[in-house]
């Protein structure tokens, strides 16, 4: 897993967290539905899931997006599924947000492909 936070302005001696990056390798049979049922109450957490085309099977959504794609180089029945949050309401636009959550997941979902070894 990995987090970024931000400071809310500059006097402030806290931080907030802006966006959470998490991936499992998952092993078994289990398809992408069957993990996705698992995930899908973050998906619904992060506010109006919709497909998306990333992966085997991915939910994009306001604040988030969660991938479920086959992890070929590992095996036969062995899964990634990538799990983006974003806290913040930057850009203020949703659709824009959406947009740059989406770009941001499958540039994610292809680094973490090449670095757990799921090559065809």
């Amino acid at each position: 897993m990995c987090s970024v936070s931000v400071k809310e302005d500059e006097d402030a001696s806290s931080y907030s967290p802006a966006v959470r990056v998490q991936w499992d390798i998952v092993p078994g049979d289990r398809s992408a539905e069957d993990l996705m049922k698992v995930k899908d109450g973050r998906a619904r957490a992060y506010g109006n899931p919709r497909e998306s085309g990333l992966g085997d099977l991915s939910l994009l959504a306001d604040h988030g997006l969660v991938v479920v794609t086959s992890c070929p180089g590992e095996g036969n029945g062995v899964s990634l599924v990538l799990d983006v949050e974003v806290s913040t309401d930057t850009p203020e636009d949703v659709d824009e947000r959406r947009t740059t959550i989406e770009r941001f997941g499958r540039q994610q979902l292809k680094s973490v492909l090449r670095e757990q070894g799921c090559t065809g």
